[in-house]
């Protein structure tokens, strides 16, 4: 398994250079009077180099690994097991990694794991020929969404034969905004947010998701701030630091950051580690909430009406209109369409036009994603933590929930509310917990195999139940195969469980794993009142079976 924790002593040993360093080609970009050092903190400097070090060694371990696994499979044809054997370890080497692929020299699919069928969601990018390898051993191409709406960017190495003619070549294919957020585990997350940006100006990670894969130098995603400029001033000098404006964590102003950059060569680009931080104070802002989810409902079936009478022309015009009849108080109304593309928002216009597909939320939850899937089987409730400014600082969010309903196959309308009024800081580490949790299962079934794996979920003197730890199985059709806390439901089918809100979240949660995997919410009624609020993380073994985790979240207090 990949670790970074060894880096840590290196780059304290390098933050003093780097602090040095900063502070001199600082003057390059920025020559207003705030004295640096009583902004670029020693704690912001130690972060932003172990965070550099982290990617530049994951970087570089990811393209030493994926060379090798293409070299092991030199003299192999296409059907041997072996080529699906090696892309297994390959891929599960690494936490952000989704598949691991071989193409053959037409860039035709040969093997992958997870394994699928004819509905294959691999890249397939055609930037990745034989002469893309000329001068690299292994290529980082831009990110591109595939066929599950997901964008990833990919590392590649290719095959020759014993004769040395090109024989195709192996990918691992990455979530960015899952290996940026691995990137900042050991910092313990104090509230930086990481970019990584070629020197064309495509974005390969951002904090939230938005806007991975576009140009920032000509994206209309980035338009309504200055990171143009700033990316072009960036780019003038391998490194330094500069000042300018960005959204806060909410995603609501735009506020004076700090940013520190550093440029490396990985696969044949040129990528800058980007970290930002407010500099300004951001004000406390609090929420009032309603829970009438009678009248939510009542008013997405409103909207839903009205499109049905007079189209949607009509309907994002009056969802647009500041004296609209749909008005939801404390809360929004909105469209997307099943794209992830904002079409209207009562509360926020400005953002119209613009892809939310890949936006995570303070738990990492891919929201639009899950209502995207919950709209497709016909509408319902979606809960999420929405990352607010609160007393405790950037590091907060509020519960929140959406219920959404499918206007036709192309577009869904909504609206969303908070369930309390108190935004609560979120616990990265209980993120962490889960994705860590899966991928010891993962390692269990790699060396026990899978009837071993469903046994162990089960048994109280395993390892997963000993620590605590719940873990569940689920194939396609719903069937659970094993569940360590509820071992009384197996064989039984989750889709007809619902949740406090009437939700199946069985099928939310075998559409997110199927799609990838992820992370997502599940909400109940807490023993002595209010919320219980439960992280979950899916993550598709093949195209038969998810394994998923739950971690405990605590109590939210509900407020009427």
């Amino acid at each position: 398994m990949y670790t970074i924790a060894n880096l840590r002593t290196a780059g304290r040993v390098l933050m003093i250079v780097l602090l040095a360093v900063l502070l001199l080609t600082a003057g390059c970009i920025d020559t207003r009077e705030t004295p640096l050092p009583d902004v670029v903190t020693e704690e912001m400097n130690e972060t932003f180099s172990i965070v550099y070090e982290h990617v530049q060694f994951s970087m570089d371990a990811m393209g030493r690994d994926v060379e090798n696994t293409a070299v092991s499979q030199s003299g192999y044809s296409y059907t041997d097991p072996f080529l699906n054997s090696s892309l297994q370890k390959l891929r599960q080497t690494y936490p952000w990694a989704q598949w691991a692929v071989r193409y053959d020299r037409n860039s035709t699919v040969v093997a992958g794991y997870p394994v699928y069928g004819a509905d294959t969601p691999y890249l397939r990018d055609s930037s990745v020929t034989e002469n893309a390898f000329a001068d690299t051993g292994y290529l980082l191409s831009q990110p591109k969404i595939n066929t599950k709406g997901m964008d990833l960017m990919s590392v590649s190495a290719p095959v020759y034969t014993s004769s040395g003619e090109y024989d195709g070549y192996v990918t691992l294919e990455i979530d960015p905004w899952m290996y940026t957020q691995q990137m900042m585990r050991e910092t313990n997350y104090p509230g930086y947010q990481i970019w990584m940006i070629d020197a064309s100006g495509v974005v390969y990670s951002s904090p939230e998701g938005i806007g991975t894969g576009e140009n920032v130098l000509i994206s209309p995603v980035f338009a309504d701030s200055k990171h143009a400029e700033i990316i072009q001033n960036i780019q003038t000098v391998p490194e330094g630091v500069t000042f300018g404006k960005g959204y806060d964590s909410a995603y609501i102003r735009m506020i004076e950051k700090v940013f520190l950059w550093k440029s490396m060569q990985t696969g044949g680009k040129n990528i800058t580690v980007i970290m930002t931080e407010p500099v300004e104070e951001v004000p406390v802002v609090y929420y009032a909430a309603d829970n009438n989810l009678t009248s939510m409902k009542d008013i997405a079936t409103n909207v839903f009406s009205y499109a049905e009478s007079n189209g949607q022309e009509k309907t994002l015009a009056a969802l647009s209109d500041p004296k609209s009849r749909f008005i939801l108080e404390d809360g929004a109304v909105f469209a997307y369409d099943v794209n992830g593309t904002l079409l209207a928002n009562t509360e926020r216009d400005e953002l119209i036009g613009e892809s939310f597909l890949n936006y995570h939320d303070g738990y990492g939850v891919e929201t639009i994603q899950l209502l995207i899937r919950r709209s497709s089987q016909g509408g319902g409730y979606v809960p999420y933590y929405y990352p607010v400014n609160g007393e405790l600082g950037e590091n907060t969010a509020l519960l929140c929930l959406i219920y959404v309903q499918p206007v036709n196959e192309t577009w869904f309308i909504g609206a969303v509310q908070p369930l309390s009024s108190t935004p609560v800081p979120y616990n990265i580490s209980k993120r962490d917990e889960a994705l860590d949790n899966v991928l010891t299962a993962f390692t269990y079934l790699e060396e026990n195999g899978k009837d071993a794996t469903l046994a162990a979920f089960m048994d109280p003197e395993d390892i997963f139940l000993k620590q605590g730890i719940r873990m569940y199985a689920v194939d396609r059709n719903g069937t659970i195969l094993s569940d360590g806390k509820r071992p009384y439901n197996v064989g039984k089918n989750g889709f007809f469980f619902i949740d406090r809100y009437g939700g199946s979240q069985s099928r939310i949660g075998e559409m997110t794993g199927m799609n990838g995997g992820g992370y997502m919410l599940s909400l109940h009624d807490a023993p002595n009142g209010g919320i219980r609020v439960v992280l979950e993380y899916i993550k598709q073994v093949d195209d038969e079976w998810v394994i998923g985790t739950t971690v405990e979240l605590g109590t939210v207090a509900e407020t009427v």
